[in-house]
């Protein structure tokens, strides 16, 4: 099931989070600062479109359980919920969180089941500007019991509720005693978000940083880190320099490209998890031009993969048909899609598509053109728009490529963003770490503003084997439908998975405690530490 919390961690070709000195310039122990190169719009928890939102709310926010060392653990809830301890009813669908006694929100105030039914009542509010409503639309009702009994009511089974419902790849609670009986959109409360993290907000220099400071009502414990700060380094280069000349301590989400500088400096360390991280375009469907099945896979087809992976990534990284991760027990292994671009020719003929005087193909009145967009100040990025534009014009596409800031290509479609304004043909983005049910989409309930199917992709026989998969508890049933899933994905072809690169976290010697988990948005927060 796929939606914006797994493509915000890196929608571009690179994303980094480092840590470095206070704004003033002064060193300080035990403070960590991270930046990637983007102006946050907001901080609203509730649409996390910029890639520094997921790394803050995991830090700050509220969630049920959250994913760490030992997976999906619980958090603000007392254990995870099951059929054996009765959690989860016997059909399915009724779900029942039990929260720890004595939590609280970071400003002190008793965090509640009743902001649990709050959040969720929010978030199914059609007037509330929210990427999650999706997320809990199997969702009827929440009751709270008592102040630590959480009963979640669903309309049917749905076998990915704890991930989906507040966890830390989710949705975050929200503060029932500052949004009630105001207007979520325009709150105050969105300036500087009231969470339960281990962290809480302090600051936000618009254009600069957002600060933040050990929660002291954090519910399980206190992290090393004194204060944590996001603050923006404009480019790419100006980040491994500063990593180079000690300015910063930590490159996070690195690609290999901008390891190569520092490879050979012995006061840089790195942790490497190999073809995690999938870059795809994305085929806008309601396109004339790319509504047609065979012309998504003649452009499959015509594109050199294995150049993008050497040349844009050198060779850090993998080739895949599917998102999923390759270590999940449900990934489906799909024979590989070869760079053939006679094939693709003869497949655009078969389909209809004549060339034109000028080389460029047409069907009945269609031109096969189509713009390419992504993320500017990526040289990365860059590399791929240009070896895609060479690729498929060979084939009789008219291709065009543009660069859009990343705030603006993620940002709401009211405030003129380009992904959920679903104003572009061809996008070429990242996602995060995708198990096979992350990777099991797109689903028609989340075309925007629902959700993140930029693609507008929906396919009723499609989206009934990703009904079936979400609605048992069994992993073996699901395993079978994610796999048949991943096939399917592959034959229609909703976008096109170009690389599963490596990711890399760079970092230097002053840096303790740096550790690497699946399906965290974060070095371990607790034990990560910063010495001067």
């Amino acid at each position: 099931m796929q939606s914006i919390r797994h493509a915000i961690a890196a929608f571009s070709a690179a994303i980094v989070l480092v840590t470095a000195t206070t704004p003033a310039g002064a060193a300080a122990p035990h403070v960590l600062t991270f930046a990637d190169g983007l102006d946050l719009t907001e901080l609203n928890p509730l649409r996390p479109e910029a890639a520094p939102n997921v790394e803050l709310n995991y830090l700050t926010m509220a969630f049920l359980t959250r994913y760490g060392e030992h997976g999906l653990q619980p958090e603000l809830a007392a254990v995870l919920p099951t059929t054996r301890n009765g959690g989860i009813s016997a059909d399915g669908k009724t779900i029942t969180f039990k929260l720890r006694a004595g939590l609280k929100w970071s400003d002190g105030a008793p965090l509640t089941a009743a902001d649990v039914a709050f959040t969720v009542a929010t978030i199914k509010d059609a007037k509330v500007n929210s990427e999650f409503p999706s997320t809990f639309a199997e969702v009827a009702r929440v009751d709270a019991l008592d102040a630590s009994t959480a009963v979640f009511h669903l309309t049917k089974p749905h076998g990915q509720a704890l991930e989906d419902y507040f966890s830390s790849r989710s949705a975050a609670i929200l503060p029932r005693h500052l949004l009630a009986g105001v207007d979520v959109n325009t709150a105050p409360f969105m300036e500087l978000p009231v969470g339960a993290g281990p962290f809480r907000y302090t600051k936000w220099v618009r254009g600069d940083r957002v600060e933040l400071e050990r929660n002291p009502y954090y519910a399980l414990g206190t992290p090393k880190l004194a204060g944590i700060i996001y603050k923006m380094i404009p480019t790419e280069t100006g980040t491994i320099t500063a990593l180079r000349t000690g300015e910063i301590d930590v490159a996070l989400s690195a690609t290999y490209p901008d390891y190569v500088p520092v490879a050979n400096d012995p006061s840089i360390k790195v942790i490497t998890r190999v073809g995690v991280r999938p870059s795809r375009l994305t085929f806008n469907v309601t396109r004339p031009a790319l509504a047609e099945v065979a012309v998504r896979q003649a452009l499959r087809m015509a594109i050199d993969r294995n150049s993008i992976l050497k040349r844009s990534y050198l060779g850090a990284g993998v080739l895949a048909e599917t998102m999923a991760d390759a270590g999940d027990p449900d990934v489906a292994h799909i024979p590989l899609v070869a760079f053939d671009a006679a094939g693709a020719n003869a497949l655009l003929d078969r389909a209809g598509w004549k060339r034109g005087a000028d080389g460029i193909r047409a069907k009945n009145g269609v031109r096969l053109a189509v713009e390419i967009i992504g993320g500017a100040g990526s040289s990365y990025v860059d590399q791929i728009l240009e070896l895609t534009r060479e690729n498929w014009s060979a084939i009789g596409v008219d291709v065009t490529t543009k660069r859009y800031p990343l705030s603006l290509m993620f940002a709401p479609a009211e405030a003129g963003g380009i992904m959920f304004g679903g104003k572009f043909d061809v996008a070429l983005f990242s996602y995060g770490e995708q198990s096979a049910a992350d990777a099991a989409g797109p689903e028609c309930k989340d075309i925007p503003p629902n959700g993140a199917n930029f693609g507008r992709f929906c396919v009723r026989s499609f989206q009934a084997l990703i009904d079936q998969a979400e609605a048992t508890y069994d992993p073996a049933i699901a395993g079978k439908l994610y796999r048949e899933i991943q096939v399917n994905q592959a034959e229609l072809v909703p976008f096109i998975v170009l690389v599963m690169r490596n990711e890399l976290w760079l970092y230097r010697s002053n840096v303790t405690g740096a550790a690497l988990y699946p399906f965290a948005s974060f070095y371990d927060p607790m034990t990560i530490d910063v010495t001067k």
